[in-house]
């Protein structure tokens, strides 16, 4: 093991400083995959080696996982540098096939769709699986799907409030996420997209996370359609301060996502978020970086030894990374191809 060790709040000043820095540049279109490449929009660490990365919304789950993971790789191998852009779960998955970066943070949902051409990959001009995409890690982090809603709230569920035309003032991400795809969909099946709630006289807002809480605790939104880990700075913002509520998924949803979407259906103990009193009906995805067949070699196969090598440190880096184990899980059932330097750093590590 290197000496050269990451510690908590050394990960989460990066973290943050990653965030201030994307937040800048970071507008709808890096969102849907189509960020530029200067230095506002990203976060760099310099070296010979170098791998240009798309993560998710900065403040948010992707971001962070892109930023822990690199910052590992980069203790172990000093010349491994790297930029991570901001992106979307579903975005990146069309710029790894474009080959407009080397990586990109994606979840395994979302690149399962994308490799077997569903939707909302069913249009897209390409061959199934894409040609170009190759998987790099599992990184065995947990995307938990909930709705948090004011105290007040009148309702138990999404559907009950469609059924009765509430005019909710309600959150979302931005096209080109998933967690905004996923919920875009619930919404349309209730009939409650966001064409019906503005008719209601309700408001829809597609903004970040933290803008997000700020406009909860302002009672500006009744609710906040959520994807996250179980750790999540926004909503420990928000609940030290209020006790929301949470809204469980209903069976139907669950049958559903499950079914067309292959996320899981998952109860999430009490204690499992922020603020959460009791057992809630969630739904449940896992994180995944891949590549292009094109991407460095050497700069890939970096990248995996780097994180196997400093493995112990990985949990350390975030909450949403505890469960991180340099192990089979890591390549098993990846939902495309392995690249060749990644399956050669887990041969040369003993694991494959």
């Amino acid at each position: 093991m290197k000496n050269n060790k990451l510690n908590r709040r050394q990960m989460l000043t990066a973290i943050g400083s990653a965030g201030a820095i994307a937040a800048a540049g970071c507008t709808e279109g890096d969102l849907n995959g189509e960020a530029g490449t200067g230095d506002d929009d990203s976060e760099m660490a310099e070296g010979d080696v170098m791998l240009q990365t798309a993560a998710g919304s900065p403040g948010g789950t992707g971001y962070v996982i892109m930023t822990s993971m690199l910052s590992t790789a980069s203790s172990a191998h000093p010349d491994l540098g790297y930029n991570v852009l901001p992106g979307g779960w579903l975005g990146n998955n069309n710029r790894l096939q474009d080959q407009e970066v080397d990586m990109a943070h994606t979840t395994v949902v979302a690149a399962t769709l994308a490799a077997t051409g569903q939707d909302p990959y069913d249009e897209e001009d390409w061959d199934t699986p894409p040609s170009n995409i190759r998987s790099v890690i599992n990184d065995q982090s947990e995307q938990f799907y909930y709705v948090l809603t004011q105290p007040d709230f009148p309702y138990d569920s999404l559907q009950e409030a469609a059924d009765d035309e509430y005019p909710i003032e309600v959150m979302n991400q931005a096209d080109g996420t998933f967690g905004g795809f996923v919920w875009d969909t619930v919404l349309e099946e209730a009939n409650y997209g966001q064409e019906q709630i503005e008719d209601y006289g309700g408001r829809f807002v597609r903004t970040e996370w933290d803008d997000a809480a700020d406009m909860f605790l302002d009672e500006d939104l009744d609710a906040i359609l959520a994807v996250s880990g179980r750790s999540v700075g926004w909503l420990e913002n928000i609940t030290a301060t209020r006790d929301p509520r949470f809204l469980d998924w209903t069976e139907d949803d669950q049958e559903f996502f499950e079914d067309n979407y292959g996320l899981d259906p998952h109860t999430l103990e009490e204690g499992g978020l922020p603020g959460l009193e009791r057992d809630l009906d969630t739904m449940i995805d896992g994180g995944h970086i891949a590549t292009h067949v094109d991407a460095p070699d050497e700069a890939i196969e970096m990248f995996v030894s780097g994180v196997i090598e400093e493995a112990e440190q990985v949990p350390q880096t975030t909450d949403t990374l505890e469960m991180f184990e340099a192990d089979e899980a890591m390549f098993d059932d990846t939902p495309f191809e392995l690249h060749p330097a990644a399956e050669q750093a887990y041969e040369d590590a003993g694991l494959m």
